[in-house]
């Protein structure tokens, strides 16, 4: 049965697994508008699959147009964007595993500021000397106003 699936997927999208497979992986790193916009595109092809291959499953002929709805809007994007948004989100990925670090440590950086009074930048130097973790203290400033934020307002 996978087989067929496969086979009946490679037929339809004229790509094999691997390339469909890299489709879904460039998707992933795609900024949320050019997301939607595959979506939309996803649509239509899926429609267009229907009426070729009408005895074909629709979650088979979902799968195929979302990978060809990628593929086409990758085509259509232009390559200095492409690039542009992948490494937006390869910077944005750095970012969120810098911050949960940070959360892991947030004991350690809520009684240093409340009770040691320690500025963002002391506290940034703290981390990296007695916990090896670089952050900026910018960084730290910006999580310490959303946490306390969220912790005052639901106080509130």
């Amino acid at each position: 049965m996978e087989k067929e699936i496969l086979r009946n997927c490679e037929i339809i999208t004229k790509m094999n697994q691997e390339t469909q497979n890299q489709m879904i992986r460039t998707f992933t790193k795609l900024d949320i508008s050019v997301k939607v916009d595959v979506f939309k595109e996803q649509k239509v092809i899926f429609h267009k699959l229907k009426n070729i291959h009408f005895i074909t499953d629709n979650s088979i002929l979902t799968y195929a147009s979302f990978v060809l709805a990628v593929e086409v809007v990758i085509k259509n994007t232009n390559q200095v964007n492409l690039k542009a948004i992948k490494l937006r989100t390869k910077n944005a990925k750095k970012q969120n595993q810098k911050r949960e670090k940070l959360l892991s440590y947030w004991s350690v950086i809520k009684t240093l500021k409340n009770e040691q009074n320690y500025s963002f930048r002391e506290i940034s130097d703290y981390l990296r000397k007695y916990h090896r973790l670089e952050v900026s203290y910018s960084l730290v400033y910006q999580t310490w106003n959303e946490i306390e934020i969220i912790n005052l307002n639901k106080e509130n």
